[in-house]
């Protein structure tokens, strides 16, 4: 029995171009990302390659305004991957299948990855679906205030410290990073500058990604 090689990152830069050209509105950010966006939220579709020659797509949404030094923004609100048929696909089997594999993605990934993508609709989704995580809480914050919504940025604000606390752990560097950003936020909600300031930050991101 033949053992597949693993998917290699030109091969995968290869499957990730024919998404794009079946998905109108998605743009390539990374080799392996296509993406979405509307205003400080980002909807995101990535292409994993697995051991034996498969690769699979997993769905994503994050908060452009909520900074981390090497990725597109910060939450994993909705990640999944596809749990249906087909849930992964091979070099061979890709150029018959991908629209399938579409098909699926297009049944599964929320919010649906056809359609508009409103962030302020969405980001009612992601509170409602938020799994109280530190990193979450980050993101809601910030997201909240850029939308006005104060008080409740104040309350994912002081959230955050007590979800990181809550696990245990001695604090690690991103979440001393994340306290330091909610830290400036809150004295920019004082100040009534939030949205000022994080319309910078987003046109920073939105630039960096490839959004702008």
């Amino acid at each position: 029995m033949e053992v597949l090689k693993k998917i290699t990152k030109s091969q995968l830069k290869a499957i990730v171009n024919d998404y794009e050209r079946l998905m109108p509105g998605w743009k390539r950010v990374a080799p392996d990302v296509l993406a979405r966006a509307d205003g400080p939220l980002c909807q995101c579709i990535g292409f994993e390659s697995l051991r034996f020659g498969e690769y699979r797509p997993m769905n994503y949404v994050d908060a452009l305004i909520a900074p981390e030094p090497d990725t597109m923004g910060a939450g994993s609100f909705f990640f999944q991957i596809v749990r249906g048929s087909p849930g992964t696909l091979t070099l061979r089997t890709h150029a018959d299948f991908c629209k399938k594999m579409l098909g699926t993605m297009e049944r599964e990934f929320r919010p649906a990855i056809h359609g508009p993508f409103r962030a302020q609709e969405v980001l009612g989704l992601c509170e409602k679906e938020a799994i109280t995580k530190g990193y979450q809480a980050y993101a809601l914050a910030a997201l909240n205030a850029y939308f006005g919504y104060d008080d409740r940025a104040r309350y994912w604000c002081a959230q955050f410290p007590k979800l990181v606390e809550k696990l245990a752990y001695p604090w690690e560097e991103w979440d001393i990073r994340r306290k330091t950003f909610l830290e400036k936020l809150q004295q920019w909600l004082t100040d009534g500058v939030a949205k000022a300031e994080l319309e910078a930050n987003l046109k920073a991101e939105r630039a960096k990604w490839g959004l702008a």
